[in-house]
């Protein structure tokens, strides 16, 4: 696992309109992001097309594949920024800099908090 590789595509969800009524349904064209982890871009497109023809609620025609050094990760808490940052220094990911923290909201009720981290490729 030499490099990682963001992979994009357009794939059809089918939802419902409740959870009790199976009957309703609605399709809906939903953009992907995965990170796929090999030692060339090829690796990685041959892998992406086999899970492509195996399932046709993918739009063949949208994927796209290219190398990533830096991914920014973000949370709505610090506990869950630290979970997902974790996980990433478990697939071979580096710290990048210290954790940033934004505020936002529209009133006294409305205050929340973004933590994001910046992580770099080994």
């Amino acid at each position: 696992m030499n490099k990682c590789y963001l992979v994009t595509y357009k794939e059809d969800k089918n939802y419902y309109d409740h959870p009790f009524n199976r009957k309703k349904e609605s399709t809906v064209k939903e953009s992907i992001r995965i990170y796929e982890y090999g030692d060339c871009i090829e690796e990685i497109k041959e892998r992406v097309f086999k899970k492509c023809e195996k399932n046709d609620n993918i739009y063949c025609e949208t994927i796209k594949v290219e190398e990533v050094k830096y991914v920014l990760l973000e949370a709505g808490s610090s506990k869950s920024l630290e979970c997902k940052v974790n996980n990433w220094i478990r697939k071979g990911w580096s710290l990048l800099g210290g954790v940033s923290i934004g505020g936002g909201g529209g009133g006294d009720s409305d205050i929340y908090f973004v933590y994001v981290q910046g992580l770099e490729w080994k």
